[in-house]
C-alpha cells in the first residue's frame, strides 16, 4: 500500500463526511404530526428527553434525565393526547413507556405499562420473557381515533437459535387494559388440482 504524501490531506480525507462534535451536541427536536407537541433530545453524556408544548404557556416536562446512551423513539397518538416512548436499553432490547397528556400540560406516565405487556405475553407464551433475549416492542401503531394502541411484542429464545415469540397486543386507552390482538386469518392453500 502506498503511503500518502501529505498526512494532513490524509487526515482531512478521513474526517470528510464525519459529523463534527458541535453537530452531535445540537439538540434534536421531534414534532408531533399536528405540531401541538414536540420532544427535544439532548446528548449530555446520556440522552435528556424533554416534552415541549406549542402552547408556550405550558411548561416543558422532562421525560428522561439522561440515563440512557441512546435517544428514544416516539409515537404520537393522532389526537396528540398520548405518547408512546420506545427506549433502547441494551443490545437488541427495549422497553416502552406510555405518557398521557392532560389539561394544563400535566403529563402522567402509565405505571407498569411495559410490565403489563409482558405479563399478558407470558400468560399465553410457552417461552417466558426470562428465557428470551432481544426483547421488546417491534411495531406500534395508533387507531385513527386514538382509542387503542397496537403493539407487537417479540423476543428470541435464549435456549434455541432461530426460535422466539411475537405477539400482537392491543392497549385500550379507555379501559386501560391489554388484550391479545387476533391475527388475520390466512387462507389455506389447496394441494388439489381441480
Amino acid at each position: 500500500m502506498k503511503a500518502l504524501r501529505h498526512p494532513i490531506i490524509g487526515a482531512l480525507l478521513l474526517l470528510a463526511g464525519q459529523p463534527s462534535r458541535a453537530d452531535e451536541e445540537k439538540p434534536r427536536v421531534i414534532e408531533s404530526p399536528g405540531q401541538a407537541l414536540s420532544i427535544r433530545q439532548e446528548d449530555t453524556g446520556g440522552f435528556k428527553e424533554t416534552l415541549l408544548f406549542a402552547d408556550k404557556d405550558l411548561k416543558p416536562v422532562e421525560l428522561e434525565k439522561g440515563g440512557f446512551p441512546w435517544p428514544a423513539v416516539y409515537h404520537f397518538a393522532p389526537d396528540e393526547k398520548t405518547v408512546l416512548r420506545t427506549q433502547k436499553t441494551g443490545s437488541g432490547e427495549n422497553v416502552v413507556m406510555l405518557y398521557l397528556i392532560g389539561q394544563n400540560g400535566r403529563v402522567e406516565e402509565v405505571p407498569g405499562f411495559n410490565d403489563g405487556l409482558w405479563k399478558l405475553a407470558d400468560s399465553v407464551s410457552p417461552i417466558k420473557k426470562k428465557d428470551l433475549y432481544h426483547t421488546g416492542v417491534s411495531r406500534a401503531s395508533w387507531a385513527v381515533d386514538s382509542s387503542t394502541l397496537e403493539l407487537v411484542v417479540r423476543g428470541s429464545d435464549a435456549r434455541e437459535s432461530g426460535t422466539g415469540i411475537e405477539f400482537p397486543i392491543t392497549y385500550d386507552l379507555k379501559t386501560k387494559t391489554f388484550r391479545l390482538t387476533p391475527s388475520p386469518a390466512v387462507p389455506a392453500k389447496s394441494s388439489s388440482k381441480q
